[in-house]
């Protein structure tokens, strides 16, 4: 009998453990700042702890989480999510918005905009690993539909992800780049300018989704609920998403 009640307690305490488990987040690189402000948020109105789990673009962080982060909400782009080679199962998912590629340039350099991307005022330019970042398939994208001799591809520069295409932009390193509109406007002191790009690529709609697993954590939920309050929505549309 004591090992019946033995066992009935810690099933008991496990499905508690999992039902109050805290949020445990997880995006790409391009967005952890977006992140870090949702999370802070959030825990400054419902009292509840974030784990943060950022760092790489968003394969490398769900390939965290196939090795057992523990991460338990992903914020990224459904296309993103969808072409990833991955046994993380993603369910529970919640629209948060669409966002444009966009095109910056650095300071000192006088661009029209991406019109100009095919003359002499460019050396070279830069955008994110496509296998890697939804904006580096989005940039991909754009520069085929712009047709095959617009761009050379001495021109061309793949780097990994967004926040190191705007570094590479900001440092002078590159005379332009492919990035997003939260990059755009956290540095828009630090580069020359910038045109938002609404066609040629297919359209960037980021989400909120759950690993499978996690859908009954009552924490979960409630976060998932917060990121559909006006409040974060504010905090979305202030790095680009809306």
């Amino acid at each position: 009998m004591m090992k019946i009640h033995t066992v009935a307690l810690v099933a008991a305490l496990c499905f508690s453990s999992q039902a109050f488990a805290e949020v445990s987040l997880t995006t790409g690189a391009g967005y952890a700042n977006m992140a870090k402000e949702l999370a802070k948020a959030f825990s400054a109105t419902s009292g509840n702890k974030v784990t943060e789990n950022f760092g790489g673009n968003i394969g490398q962080m769900m390939a965290q989480i196939a090795n057992g982060n523990g991460a338990n909400v992903v914020i990224s782009d459904e296309g993103t999510l969808k072409s990833l080679k991955t046994p993380v199962q993603l369910t529970d998912i919640h629209s948060l918005g669409n966002t444009p590629l966009v095109f910056i340039w650095k300071k000192g350099l006088n661009l029209k905009g991406v019109s100009d991307l095919g003359t002499d005022k460019v050396k070279q330019f830069a955008y994110p690993d496509p296998k890697a970042a939804i904006y580096g398939r989005a940039a991909q994208q754009y520069l085929d539909n712009l047709g095959p001799n617009t761009v050379t591809k001495d021109k061309v520069m793949k780097i990994a992800s967004v926040p190191q295409v705007t570094a590479y932009v900001i440092k002078g390193e590159v005379d332009a780049g492919f990035v997003n509109r939260t990059a755009t406007r956290a540095n828009k002191e630090k580069i020359g300018g910038s045109e938002e790009l609404t066609k040629g690529y297919a359209p960037i709609h980021m989400i909120a989704a759950v690993v499978k697993g996690h859908e009954g954590d009552k924490n979960v939920q409630q976060f998932l609920a917060f990121l559909q309050s006006e409040q974060a929505k504010k905090i979305l549309m202030k790095h680009g998403i809306q």
